[in-house]
């Protein structure tokens, strides 16, 4: 195998679960497993929880070793979440094997200012207001 025949690895060959927020109520997993790891998992059962702050498991999803993503709908605004990814064993429990960074769900109607690339003066901001759960609404100052 030549130089160009190698393998990526996008994350030098170790395993990582993220978590980022969507919107008050969507927050988006998505993970790269090692070679070990997917040789663990292979012909079992993985199972993706989301964990509320308290330690709850509040949602769960099966997944398949080739998906690297999902999307966690129908959350509580101004909430953190944590995410694991594990195996369900034959007696039906869940051992987690990785685990990711906790994020905080903004509330519903909150204003975000975020810094614009710069464009004059009066551009170095832009408004984000979360005006209802389902749809957000942009404003730039240009």
């Amino acid at each position: 195998m030549g130089v160009r025949d190698a393998p990526v690895s996008v994350n030098g060959g170790q395993s990582e679960l993220r978590l980022l927020v969507q919107n008050p109520r969507v927050v988006f997993a998505y993970w790269e497993l090692s070679a070990g790891l997917k040789e663990a998992l292979w012909g079992r059962k993985v199972e993706l929880r989301l964990f509320n702050e308290k330690g709850k498991a509040v949602l769960a999803a099966e997944i398949e070793l080739a998906v690297k993503n999902y999307y966690f709908t129908g959350l509580e605004p101004d909430s953190i979440y944590t995410c694991e990814i594990g195996v369900i064993n034959r007696n039906n429990e869940f051992y987690p094997l990785l685990r990711s960074n906790a994020v905080r769900t903004p509330s519903v109607g909150q204003q975000t200012v975020f810094p614009l690339a710069e464009k004059g003066a009066d551009a170095h901001k832009t408004v984000l207001d979360i005006s209802s759960a389902s749809s957000w609404v942009y404003y730039a100052y240009i």
